[in-house]
């Protein structure tokens, strides 16, 4: 880097003295837009950042304060520098911002501003922007709105135990919750509880989690256990609704060691009720919510989806033609609100006022649907424009769920629980975000399914997709400054790995 001595120094006379001067200042000033200021600088990104500026007349030592966010409300450094630079050494990977002031000066009127970016080193000699969080192999994995006016931060929960509420744009950890399994629950086939997030009034989030034999609150603030109550230990899955005309939510949850369906207060933990089930569930209830029926949908193992009121009480009981092998779901269609659920036969969907089946639409070649099926509003209209599904063998499809045809489907990618949604390519429409068998994860335009973006190789490029692979997890947060964050599951090491991406990226890189 070129010195930048010529301002203390006698200015030359030379008007090629002059350009060596202009040059020099180029090079040397690390000049980036910082939002709200009007000639900022920053750092060049880098895995290891250098925060430069130009020296400021009469000040030779800089108060400089690094935070994570632009009002400067979590300051992570905050020290007096000698000089023009400072390098970060402990910062974990993300975005920050940063701002200089007099070390002397009593007010608080700072006179740089700028930002830099901590990468995460690659191994292939690139900088891939992102994170890593050691977490274990994690399980469950979701976006949750912790922190009121906040970004929405990531809750994961690994199979010994352990909950772990992560910043969404730096990986940091905000807070941990361990609860130790016994032997049986370290086993990979042991069923997870996947936690669940309620507003509590006053700006406070509720976290529900369960181990063992034990369900339990926590402040999603601070990870503080706020009650705690003892349940049976064959609970499935549960949802957090208002069902009556009372204030506040009620958790309802299933359980198939008693084969019953429970209500709780969702803010002191007490049972309200108990319903017994006509049969076995085979997955959490799931809100049916229409303009003349507010209730549940349970599914059970005998291929019948019971519906249920708010209290509880059996309504009807939907027979299936197929083998049951998603949940089902909701959606809002010009033709009335429909329940579609996937089955070893294909989607199978029915009008929910007598629960009339409307038709069956087949997914050929083996394939069938598994996990989660998604409900998406591409466009932001607050209408549903697309049904989005994968398959047992890595077929990712989209369906229209007015006429439950498919618009489009795309293959070669890994079975997984979940995908995330995006707009990667800056159209303004949500794309999808699955993981496949060669990469970490893989864009797909939720418009038309074409391959947008790859993610960083896994090493594993060799492997058939069609071979035996672990099932995994992906989640997304939209940042605010425009940032999409995918996070899944590293497939080097036990622990999280985070991918950065910004609207217009996928674009980019095609072109």
């Amino acid at each position: 880097m070129l010195s930048s001595q010529w301002l203390t120094s006698e200015l030359p006379k030379s008007k090629f003295a002059w350009l060596n001067l202009v040059l020099t200042f180029l090079l040397s000033a690390c000049v980036l837009p910082t939002p709200g200021q009007n000639s900022p600088n920053t750092s060049s990104p880098s895995a290891v950042p250098r925060i430069r500026w130009i020296p400021h007349p009469g000040v030779r030592r800089y108060r400089l304060q690094i935070a994570s966010d632009e009002q400067f409300n979590n300051i992570v450094y905050d020290g007096v520098v000698n000089g023009r630079e400072y390098i970060p050494r402990d910062l974990t990977p993300g975005r920050y911002h940063w701002r200089i002031n007099s070390a002397e000066s009593r007010n608080q009127r700072f006179l740089k501003f700028g930002q830099l970016e901590v990468r995460v080193p690659s191994t292939s000699g690139a900088d891939i922007p992102g994170w890593l969080a050691t977490t274990g192999e994690v399980s469950a994995l979701m976006i949750a709105q912790l922190r009121a006016d906040r970004e929405v931060d990531f809750l994961a929960t690994n199979s010994t135990g352990t909950v772990y509420a992560l910043d969404s744009a730096r990986g940091t950890v905000l807070w941990t919750a361990r609860y130790p399994m016994g032997v049986k629950a370290v086993s990979p086939a042991v069923r997870q509880f996947v936690p669940l997030v309620l507003e509590s009034g006053n700006n406070r989030t509720l976290v529900i989690v369960k181990f063992e034999k034990w369900l339990r609150a926590l402040e999603g603030l601070s990870g503080r256990e706020v009650w705690q109550v003892e349940m049976p230990e064959g609970i499935i899955g549960g949802i957090v609704a208002n069902l009556d005309d009372e204030p506040g939510s009620e958790i309802y949850l299933t359980d198939d060691s008693i084969n019953k369906l429970l209500c709780l207060n969702a803010l002191t933990g007490r049972i309200a009720s108990e319903i017994k089930l006509s049969g076995r569930p085979v997955g959490p209830p799931v809100l049916l919510n229409t303009k003349s029926f507010r209730g549940l949908l349970v599914p059970l193992q005998e291929n019948v989806i019971e519906v249920r009121s708010g209290a509880g009480e059996l309504v009807q009981s939907v027979p299936l033609s197929g083998d049951l092998t998603t949940a089902p779901v909701t959606v809002d269609t010009s033709l009335g609100t429909q329940m579609i659920v996937g089955t070893k036969d294909g989607l199978i969907a029915f009008e929910t006022t007598g629960f009339t089946s409307l038709g069956r639409t087949p997914i050929e070649g083996g394939h069938y649907p598994t996990g989660s099926l998604a409900i998406v509003d591409l466009d932001g209209d607050k209408s549903s424009d697309r049904l989005l599904l994968i398959t047992n063998l890595g077929r990712i499809v989209a369906v229209n769920p007015s006429d439950r045809k498919i618009n489009w489907f795309a293959e070669g990618f890994s079975p997984a629980v979940t995908m995330a949604f995006g707009d990667l390519n800056g159209d303004g429409l949500l794309d999808v975000v699955v993981p496949d068998s060669k990469n970490f994860a893989v864009g797909i335009s939720g418009y038309s399914g074409e391959r947008i973006w790859e993610g960083p190789a896994t090493g594993n490029g060799d492997r058939s997709t069609n071979s035996p692979t672990s099932v995994k997890n992906l989640a997304a947060a939209n940042l605010k400054d425009g940032r999409i964050i995918v996070v899944g599951n590293d497939p080097v090491a036990p622990g999280l790995r985070a991918v950065e991406l910004r609207k217009g990226l996928a674009t980019a890189a095609k072109e």
